[in-house]
């Protein structure tokens, strides 16, 4: 049985009465000791090295780049427009996308989030996802030229 518990406002859920108890605690150390924004941001830099960068690119498959290429020229890109652009029939199809690159990300023990973030807004019933890369996943990928270098290539190639 679930034990639910509120929290900042929010319900949070856990199996048993140890881990809710466990759960509350970290939740309460969270608020009263925050992360340091500023390690958040040195820990990041010094994660996306170019080596890590060419990694991920030469561990992913040629759909997936292409979608991290389209994500880094069109900031904020629409799933329906991603979609379009990739010449996928379906944002159903998209999803399956993004679900390989991400299994594929961890498979090199790396967050997606790292790399890509969908931020998910709804309009009454309406859900729209957006399309943004970490910045520091960009960063990296600079020091390769990437992706201006490797568009001709990569955007031309059939999948």
């Amino acid at each position: 049985m679930a034990i639910r518990f509120e929290f900042n406002g929010e319900t949070w859920e856990a199996d048993t009465p140890e881990e809710a108890i466990a759960l509350r605690a970290k939740l309460e150390y969270s608020t009263r000791f925050p992360r340091d924004p500023h390690k958040e941001i040195d820990e990041e830099s010094r994660f996306w090295t170019p080596d890590r960068f060419m990694s991920v690119i030469d561990n992913i498959g040629k759909l997936q780049h292409r979608l991290l290429m389209l994500v880094c020229g069109d900031y904020g890109i629409s799933a329906a427009g991603l979609a379009k652009k990739l010449g996928l029939d379906s944002e159903m199809a998209l999803a399956g996308v993004i679900s390989g690159l991400s299994k594929q990300l961890k498979q090199l023990d790396i967050e997606p989030k790292r790399v890509f973030i969908i931020d998910v807004k709804w309009n009454g019933k309406t859900k729209t996802r957006t399309f943004m890369l970490n910045d520091f996943f960009t960063g990296a990928g600079m020091e390769h030229n990437w992706p201006e270098a490797w568009a001709s290539k990569i955007m031309t190639e059939t999948v």
